[in-house]
C-alpha cells in the first residue's frame, strides 16, 4: 500500500514489513546463538564388531557435523538397539575431533588394513563422508595404542581417530541422562 500525505511518502507493504522484521531478528540474535560452520564436513562412523558363532555384535559410534553423536549397540547381524549413550559436542570439541581427522589424513587410509584372521575376527570400521577403512584384528584384540606426537602410519592413523570416539562416547552420559 502506498499512502502520500503532503511531502511525505509512506510506503507499507507486507514486504516491507517481513524484511524490517527479518532485520530486527537478525540483529537482535546474538553471534553467540547463531549456527557457526562446522569444522566436520561429513558424519564421521566407527563400528566395533567381534565376531561369534552366531554372527557380529558390538556397537557404532556416529558424530554428525552438528555435534550431536550417539553410540548404538547391535547383536547377531545388524539389528540395532536403541542408543545407550549420545550427546552434542562442543563447537570446540568439534575443532579438536576435525584437527585428529586433518592429523591422521583419513583421505590416505586404504579401504582395509590388517588381515583376516579366521573365525570370529574382530573387525572395525572408519567411515568419513565417502570414505571408510577397515581394520581386520585377531579375536578380541585391540586396536593399537598410538602416541599422538609420533609417527604416524595408516594403523596409527586409524587408532588415533578410534580412539577419539571411544573417549567421547566414554565420556557420555547414558542416553536419558542430563548432559
Amino acid at each position: 500500500m502506498l499512502v502520500i500525505t503532503g511531502n511525505n511518502v509512506t510506503v507499507t507493504t507486507l514486504k516491507a514489513r517481513l524484511l524490517l522484521g527479518l532485520l530486527a531478528l537478525t540483529l537482535c540474535v546474538s553471534a553467540e546463538d547463531r549456527p557457526a560452520k562446522s569444522p566436520l564436513a561429513a558424519k564421521l562412523t566407527l563400528k566395533d564388531a567381534q565376531g561369534g558363532f552366531a554372527g557380529f555384535n558390538g556397537w557404532v559410534i556416529t558424530v554428525n557435523p552438528d555435534g550431536t553423536w550417539e553410540r548404538r549397540p547391535f547383536f547377531f547381524t545388524d539389528k540395532f538397539k536403541e542408543p545407550d549413550r549420545g550427546g552434542k559436542l562442543t563447537m570446540l570439541q568439534l575443532e579438536g575431533l576435525a584437527a585428529k581427522l586433518k592429523q591422521a589424513q583419513i583421505e590416505k587410509l586404504p579401504d582395509s588394513l590388517g588381515k583376516f584372521q579366521g573365525a570370529n575376527p574382530h573387525v572395525v570400521t572408519l567411515i568419513y563422508g565417502e570414505k571408510s577403512c577397515v581394520f581386520h584384528l585377531a579375536t578380541s584384540a585391540a586396536l593399537p595404542k598410538v602416541d599422538p606426537n609420533g609417527k604416524l602410519d595408516a594403523a596409527a592413523s586409524f587408532a588415533l581417530i578410534a580412539h577419539e570416539l571411544m573417549a567421547i562416547a566414554n565420556a557420555g552420559k547414558p542416553t536419558g541422562q542430563e548432559q
